[in-house]
């Protein structure tokens, strides 16, 4: 899957947390963003009035628009996320560490 644009959004505590653990794996946004699948979505913890600090990115996979026979208001769309694809790549494969003792 390619990687497009970077999206910044603003994220509440405790979604955040439900994101980040891999617990809630969809975001419900307004559609005003042009979101593509592929994009990458920046979201930074915000309690209200300022922001904490925490970031998490996660890959776009899937939009879900244009459904209001299913409850989906019009303007509004479902992504389908997940940890970028890299990550997951990198984190699975294993690592060796070279320190020169390894020579023969």
């Amino acid at each position: 899957m390619k990687v497009g644009k970077t999206i910044e959004k603003k994220i509440l505590p405790e979604y955040f947390k439900a994101v980040h653990h891999r617990k809630k794996t969809f975001e419900l946004r307004k559609d005003d963003s042009d979101y593509q699948v592929g994009d990458m979505l920046k979201l930074r913890e915000w309690d209200g009035e300022k922001y904490t600090g925490n970031i998490t990115f996660k890959q776009i996979t899937y939009i879900l628009r244009d459904c209001p026979e299913y409850g989906l208001i019009p303007g509004y769309c479902i992504l389908a996320i997940q940890p970028r694809l890299w990550e997951e790549q990198y984190k699975s494969q294993p690592r060796v560490v070279l320190d020169g003792r390894n020579k023969k």
